[in-house]
């Protein structure tokens, strides 16, 4: 079927993240991350989307954005010279998240008001500051579900929770993991504007 004008939109987002990771292994702890508000690294999530409506209730939506996250790790007396001390290590680990996402409209006027969103996310590591090796995976899955607002043609706002299918840590023989978190975005139709 020919793709009409008014059945796909894409536009701009921007926003943050914030998880929890309860790390399990020898002599580590710790796993929590945020958007870098205050730290060095960009502060933001920031990307584009693209929106294809199937019906008056049923939608595919792709977020793809660049995300810097802030992380926390203890790291104790396996990985240093005494025992009973306890390192905290911090760094700046960005990556880039991809969404494929399935869109259920609840008011079935597709584009307008309340939805919930559900998918799988992709996040593809781009480096690790502050290390020599990596201590996280370049590919991480996240199971993905949410909800949106659409506030105008232009303006609306998603929150997406995630959790961790796969175990985050590079050396998966001695350490796991378990993540859960949330995405708040905002983002603005281009189309709307560039259509009109």
């Amino acid at each position: 079927p020919v793709v009409k004008a008014q059945d796909f939109t894409y536009g701009l987002m921007v926003g943050a993240n914030a998880f929890d990771s309860k790390i399990e292994g020898n002599g580590l702890s710790g796993g929590d991350g945020y958007s870098a508000f205050g730290k060095e690294g960009f502060p933001l999530n920031i990307g584009v989307y693209g929106n294809y409506q199937l019906n008056n209730s049923l939608g595919i939506k792709a977020n793809l954005f660049y995300k810097g996250n802030y992380r926390r790790l203890h790291f104790v007396g396996f990985f240093i010279s005494e025992p009973e001390e306890l390192t905290r290590f911090n760094q700046y680990v960005p990556s880039i998240q991809f969404q494929p996402l399935l869109v259920f409209d609840v008011n079935k006027e597709y584009g307008k008001g309340f939805y919930l969103v559900a998918g799988p996310g992709i996040d593809f590591e781009l480096y690790e500051k502050n290390t020599n090796s990596n201590i996280y995976k370049n590919v991480i899955f996240d199971a993905l579900f949410g909800f949106g607002f659409t506030f105008s043609k232009t303006i609306g706002m998603e929150f997406i929770g995630n959790y961790g299918i796969t175990n985050q840590m590079n050396n998966s023989d001695y350490f796991k993991s378990s993540t859960i978190g949330a995405y708040v975005s905002l983002y603005f139709n281009l189309a709307s504007l560039i259509n009109n």
